[in-house]
């Protein structure tokens, strides 16, 4: 049984964060060990941090308005550059507005926000704690600061062809 293993290259959050950025695809093309890795990759994968692409509702991906249109610029001008390399494309989702998950509606330090899925935010022991020591009575600072952030969240109807 014989089978082919697709090689992809990986460009991590921050070849969409920094444009020019070592990770950025742009840059990757530059190296000279790039035309020798090439003809032997068949995919490639760009993790998109949402927050930075389209922090607020209100402004439209690619409007000039938003404060960072230049990252999805970048992001568009990378995956052009990779099709024109035969690259197949994987662009996976890093991390999530608070708006689009939900969870916009917990002040940052407040009660709301630290008790909101402490299971799947924070490790046992930390939480436990936390909840036993008794100078952070009515403080919730310090637990949501070992918190995992808010913007990791997956929104409720997930990824799939009919999700917004």
């Amino acid at each position: 049984m014989s089978f082919h293993l697709a090689k992809c290259i990986d460009i991590t959050p921050n070849g969409v964060l920094r444009p020019g950025f070592p990770q950025d695809y742009r840059e990757y093309r530059k190296q000279a060990w790039f035309p020798r890795v090439l003809p032997t990759t068949s995919h490639i994968r760009f993790w998109v941090d949402w927050p930075s692409l389209q922090p607020r509702k209100d402004i439209a991906f690619g409007d000039p308005a938003n404060p960072d249109h230049r990252k999805l610029t970048g992001l568009d001008e990378q995956i052009s550059l990779a099709n024109q390399d035969g690259l197949k494309t994987i662009l996976m989702p890093y991390r999530y507005p608070l708006w689009v998950n939900g969870t916009d509606r917990f002040p940052t330090f407040s009660r709301e926000n630290a008790l909101y899925k402490p299971e799947d935010r924070v490790a046992l022991g930390t939480f436990r704690n936390w909840f036993l020591d008794q100078s952070n009575f009515g403080r919730f600072d310090t637990l949501i600061r070992a918190m995992r952030a808010l913007e990791y969240e997956l929104p409720a109807e997930g990824h799939g062809p009919d999700s917004t």
